[in-house]
């Protein structure tokens, strides 16, 4: 009775995989950012209506226990998963870019990033930067949602920033850009700051605290 049962289990299981690979069988893949001479990451990706805008990091860098890039681009793509245009140049750093992310609203994209990831085993400035971004790929000026620090964790090995892990959304009109915020007490919380489409930078509240 026991083995009759567990057959049917595993029979069970195997159809419920048949089931869920035949269901991505019309799923197409296609390259975005491959150059082979270059290792390349993307983390997020908005659609305007006709296009879609990828925000892609490149030139891998390593330092100590924690990664970052060192060039930041942009990608349009088109719907049909062809790539539009060439890849656009945003940013580049010696200190390590990470978490570039992009949403879209009011006929334009706010792209995000965090510069200065790589503090080694020292201090450096860390940056959340912001650019607007038209729909065929024109980067505005970049310019400052927050600034802060990085530094050396010697408990974890790594390091560690007062502002950290960028995110963006669009929302009632305006662009909201939400970061962890450390003070250094063990208690970091996450601060939003509104930006709207004319690129005016309000004032960062808290949102949470843990």
């Amino acid at each position: 009775m026991k083995i009759m049962s567990t057959v049917k289990t595993v029979m069970a299981v195997s159809l419920l995989l048949v089931a869920a690979i035949s269901s991505f069988a019309g799923v197409q893949r296609f390259p975005i950012a491959a150059d082979p001479s270059k290792n390349e990451m993307a983390m997020s990706a908005a659609f305007d209506g006709t296009n879609y805008l990828v925000p892609v990091m490149s030139d891998f860098m390593v330092m100590d226990a924690d990664f970052g890039f060192g060039t930041l681009e942009v990608q349009l793509v088109s719907q049909q998963g062809t790539l539009v245009g060439a890849p656009v140049p945003v940013a580049s750093s010696v200190d390590g870019i990470l978490d570039a992310g992009v949403a879209y609203g009011g006929g334009k994209y706010l792209l995000i990033w965090e510069d200065g990831i790589l503090c080694g085993q020292g201090t450096i400035t860390a940056t959340i930067y912001a650019a607007f971004v038209t729909t065929d790929g024109v980067v505005g000026t970049p310019f400052t949602i927050a600034s802060g620090h990085s530094y050396w964790n010697a408990d974890q090995q790594k390091c560690d920033s007062t502002v950290d892990v960028p995110g963006v959304l669009y929302a009632g009109g305006k662009f909201f850009v939400l970061y962890e915020q450390d003070p250094g007490n063990g208690q970091p919380f996450i601060n939003c700051v509104p930006v709207g489409p004319d690129g005016t930078v309000g004032t960062a509240f808290s949102v949470s605290q843990s």
